[in-house]
């Protein structure tokens, strides 16, 4: 909170200056995640009146590279196509080739879910996985007991598939994702280096084909001497 307040002010207000937090645990998933401030749609406070309009171009300046996947959070109370976090990832991703739902507040609304994750209305092209909130003081391993039992007894949520559900499963989800996309990726990140390299190469044949060459020293001795040269470094 304090890093926060240092950056964006107490006042509510956002800031592209990224805050990097580095978690290390034994035994947990190797990924890498932004956290993108939520839409607000209404200034509040000491906000500032384009405080959504801030908040948007935030969001589509991480979600627009091609690279990114893009991890849409959605209350299970909401209508799906309606939500203005989809209509944002669908501008920049309209295949949904790179876009993962997480589905909250399952507890607070199971009607119609299995509906809503198998439909898919909205082409959330990596699927749908639906988790159960934390409540209150709960440790992580009461949180994941809890959940376990809500999907396996609940009479409607037991019906989703259990490729769909957990916390333990979205993370398993999204080392899968992140390590099929570095996988992708890999080619051309390969290509560009290999590019800039022979870019910088040129520019360094160049810049020494343009070098005057040096006037002899007068002959004293039956040889001419040449100033030994340089090594240059070009990057």
């Amino acid at each position: 909170m304090k890093a926060t307040e240092a950056i964006a002010g107490d006042g509510k207000g956002v800031s592209r200056t990224p805050l990097t937090l580095v978690v290390k645990k034994k035994g947990v998933p190797d990924l890498t995640m932004v956290d993108l401030p939520g839409i607000t749609r209404v200034a509040i406070c000491d906000q500032p009146e384009d405080i959504c309009e801030q908040i948007c171009s935030i969001i589509m300046e991480y979600i627009t590279p091609e690279e990114s996947i893009i991890l849409n959070v959605l209350s299970a109370t909401i209508d799906f196509p309606t939500n203005q976090s989809v209509r944002m990832s669908r501008k920049v991703d309209k295949t949904g080739e790179r876009t993962l739902a997480v589905v909250t507040k399952v507890d607070v609304a199971p009607e119609g879910l299995l509906e809503k994750v198998t439909a898919n209305d909205v082409n959330i092209g990596l699927g749908y996985v639906c988790v159960r909130n934390k409540i209150g003081e709960e440790l992580y391993e009461e949180a994941r007991n809890a959940e376990a039992q809500l999907f396996e007894r609940h009479p409607l949520l037991s019906k989703i598939d259990k490729s769909m559900v957990s916390v333990p499963v979205l993370a398993q989800k999204l080392v899968m994702i992140q390590a099929g996309m570095i996988s992708k990726s890999l080619p051309g990140i390969i290509k560009k280096i290999k590019d800039r390299l022979a870019d910088a190469e040129a520019v360094g044949f160049r810049r020494a084909s343009s070098t005057p060459r040096p006037k002899p020293l007068p002959q004293s001795s039956g040889f001419s001497a040449w100033p030994r040269s340089r090594r240059r470094r070009f990057s």
